[in-house]
């Protein structure tokens, strides 16, 4: 009950649903006066419903009056409404919190946003468009639950020390849309997510529900402190880079055959990544110099995977990949495929496959079957260890006194040209102050073989047990240890005797 103007009148709110019948009953909100004689409204005796749902209030005389009733009548269903149901409840469909897509469209360019506790973009209802940043920001702090079929950008964007919540079954991943994403200190919450430098190819039935934003020339990803992509990933995965855009496949088990793969498509920009600080080894799962798919696994009912494909999404530009990488995969994706490696010292074991260009700056890398690159450039103190890969052909080689580590048995082939510096080779691997290799060299073995080297390219790093084992270089440019006695010093001194 409440009073209203002064008077002595009383009226009853009566909450519930709206039928479209012709249920004579149905009422919503009528006058109870507590006076009889109530100038200018409907008596008690009147408080019936006309045939059709009509209530006799509608003859109540305009004035003022009325007019004040109607705007205190919307406060008082407002505030009943909000009073009566749980906190829970009106958080149940959001995670609650901040709205991040209103606060990204009030936001100014180039501000930020901080999040205190948690914020949500969409709800669990909200569809498959995703939330699309598409002004200059950093959103710092907090949890995200992302109702939205994953994030996709119009600008730049930093998010730093949150954690994101991909509660949606579609696109668990932010799309860079070429343009800069910078991650500093971002973890999952509960489903791995991927990043993806490129754009997004919707699938067919969802070209109508949102206009994606303009996509910038070069997507860019930059991976700071202890971002992780990787939590659960039972039912869709682990998380990964790719350079190229993500297209949609078939999502549901009557799109399961292999015709339902994503269209192919191309990204016409360039992608860098930058992995920036230590990660831990597991955590950005794999880097492909290509786009993917995401689809409902081949023949199952249920179930997410993303698959790259360098043959069917690829990218225009070169792909550029530095820090303390993860595995690498080229495979052809791209036009060109650089990466540089560094680290702080402990020796990361990775595979890099189709690499244009690896550069080892500084760093401690050890490469793994199936690894290939066509130039190699190590920098003063880098270390890399192809003792795994086999038989090694590169086409040009930038020493600059580095250490490439060997195989007893292994030979490293240089087609081009051999840049000057010299190389120290050691076999086997390196002792505690890399002087010396782990492994005695293989006399009469070839290790190296460089036509277009010099007397000054190679050096071996001999082992403890024969220290003054050394190459010998023939006019081929094929660099060996000599058989035991071929150049061994047979005279250890010489002196004339006089009397």
């Amino acid at each position: 009950y409440a009073g209203m103007n002064g008077a002595n009148f009383r009226f009853v709110v009566q909450c519930g649903t709206f039928i479209k019948s012709s249920c004579k009953e149905t009422k919503h909100l009528v006058y109870y006066p507590h006076s009889r004689c109530a100038a200018g409204h409907v008596p008690l005796a009147a408080q019936r419903v006309e045939g059709g749902g009509a209530p006799l209030e509608r003859r109540i005389r305009r004035g003022p009056l009325r007019r004040r009733f109607r705007i205190l009548a919307v406060l008082l269903i407002l505030s009943l409404t909000t009073a009566l149901l749980p906190e829970s409840a009106l958080a149940a469909d959001t995670g609650g919190g901040m709205d991040m897509v209103e606060a990204v469209k009030n936001a100014a360019s180039n501000s930020t946003i901080t999040i205190s506790g948690s914020g949500h973009a969409g709800d669990e209802h909200g569809g498959d468009q995703p939330w699309i940043i598409d002004k200059p920001l950093t959103i710092e702090g907090g949890k995200i639950t992302l109702w939205t079929g994953g994030i996709i950008l119009g600008a730049d964007v930093t998010f730093k020390n949150v954690e994101l919540s991909f509660d949606s079954y579609v696109r668990n991943a932010i799309i860079a849309n070429g343009h800069t994403l910078t991650l500093e200190n971002v973890t999952a919450a509960n489903h791995s997510f991927n990043l993806f430098c490129g754009g997004l190819i919707p699938a067919s039935y969802e070209t109508e529900d949102f206009i994606l934003p303009t996509s910038g020339n070069e997507g860019k990803i930059i991976i700071k402190g202890t971002t992780n992509l990787q939590n659960i990933d039972k039912l869709i995965g682990s998380g990964n880079i790719y350079a190229g855009n993500l297209c949609m496949g078939g999502m549901d088990e009557n799109h399961n055959t292999p015709n339902d793969d994503g269209p192919a498509n191309n990204f016409p920009g360039a992608a860098t990544i930058v992995i920036e600080g230590p990660v831990k080894s597991t955590a950005l799962g794999d880097i492909y110099a290509c786009g993917a798919q995401q689809r409902i696994p081949i023949g199952a009912t249920a179930g997410k995977i993303t698959l790259p494909d360098p043959s069917k999404y690829t990218v225009s530009g070169k792909v550029s990949v530095s820090g303390t990488t993860p595995n690498v995969y080229g495979a052809g994706g791209a036009s060109a495929v650089d990466v540089t490696f560094s680290n702080n010292g402990n020796q990361a074991s990775l595979t890099m496959t189709d690499i244009s260009h690896l550069t080892v700056d500084p760093g401690d890398l050890a490469l793994q079957p199936g690894s290939t690159f066509q130039d190699l450039t190590l920098s003063s103190g880098a270390q890399l260890n192809l003792s795994n890969v086999g038989a090694c052909t590169v086409n040009n080689l930038s020493g600059n006194d580095g250490i490439l580590i060997l195989g007893q048995n292994q030979t490293f082939h240089v087609n081009g040209t051999v840049s000057e510096g010299t190389t120290k080779v050691a076999i086997g691997g390196v002792n505690y102050d890399k002087t010396c290799s782990t492994a005695v060299p293989t006399a009469g073995h070839t290790y190296i073989q460089a036509p277009n080297s010099n007397e000054s390219s190679f050096r071996l790093l001999p082992h403890s047990l024969s220290p003054n084992m050394t190459f010998s270089r023939d006019k081929q440019g094929n660099w060996m240890i000599p058989e035991a006695g071929e150049d061994e010093d047979l005279v250890k001194s010489f002196d004339f005797l006089t009397k």
